[in-house]
């Protein structure tokens, strides 16, 4: 995987874990949903094999313990937890450059591989 690529891919990680974590905390999804869409040991693995960010990484393993911090802890490590969160991923969308405008749309590509 390419430079570009790998940055745009992990930025868009990042834009997911901040849309998870929102509808997590709204309780809009569950858990489980989030655990299926992102915050999963497969999902730390792939991220392993790019060398992902510190950052990114920190924010999905975060993710992974979300169903022990809810079922265990008080409400407010909820709450804690979901920021911890979002300022790692925060903090990787602001360390990188964005995407690079010539690249081409990724959600074509991948709607065009279903059909």
């Amino acid at each position: 995987m390419i430079e570009d690529e790998t940055n745009r891919l992990q930025r868009l990680l990042a834009l997911l874990i901040l849309g998870l974590s929102d509808a997590l905390n709204d309780e809009l999804i569950t858990i489980d949903e989030a655990e299926r869409l992102l915050y999963s040991p497969n999902t730390m693995r792939f991220c392993e094999e790019i060398l992902a960010s510190p950052d990114l990484m920190n924010a999905i393993h975060a993710g992974t313990e979300l169903g022990s911090i809810k079922q265990l802890l008080p409400s407010e490590e909820w709450g804690k937890s979901i920021d911890a969160i979002q300022t790692n991923a925060r903090a990787f969308i602001a360390s990188t450059p964005s995407s690079d405008s010539q690249l081409d749309p990724w959600l074509p590509r991948l709607l065009k591989r279903r059909s």
